[in-house]
């Protein structure tokens, strides 16, 4: 999406770019100026991004009501159903995005595509 209003020289220059700071070389200099660009790929850059994709910061209580089981029914997110006063689904794909080796795999296999060096040898 980042590049959809670019034309081809800037994703030249950009994949030159990502190219040189991962073999460690100095990262050449555009060959375009920032003028060229135009207010249209500027203006779909910075549209707001598709509902579920956007930063969401929930609402925390002021007292971490899960901290005990018998204070646990009060929170706000309370299901009597499950018990629970979180989302499981939720939870577990925060635990993926904050790990270390998040994405790591998407990293190297763009990394080796970009550098021509295959993925175990990186």
């Amino acid at each position: 999406r980042m590049l959809s209003g670019f034309q081809q020289p800037h994703t030249v220059d950009l994949l030159k770019a990502l190219y040189a700071d991962m073999v460690g070389e100095a990262v050449p200099g555009w060959s375009f100026s920032v003028d060229e660009i135009s207010q249209v790929a500027v203006d779909e850059f910075l549209e707001p991004l598709p509902a579920g994709q956007e930063l969401q910061l929930l609402p925390r209580a002021e007292l971490p009501l899960s901290a005990h089981p018998r204070l646990r029914r009060y929170h706000p997110d309370y299901d009597e159903a499950t018990t629970l006063d979180h989302d499981p689904v939720h939870m577990a794909r925060e635990v993926q995005r904050w790990a270390d080796d998040f994405m790591d795999d998407e990293r190297l296999r763009l990394r080796s595509l970009l550098t021509g060096v295959a993925q175990q040898d990186l």
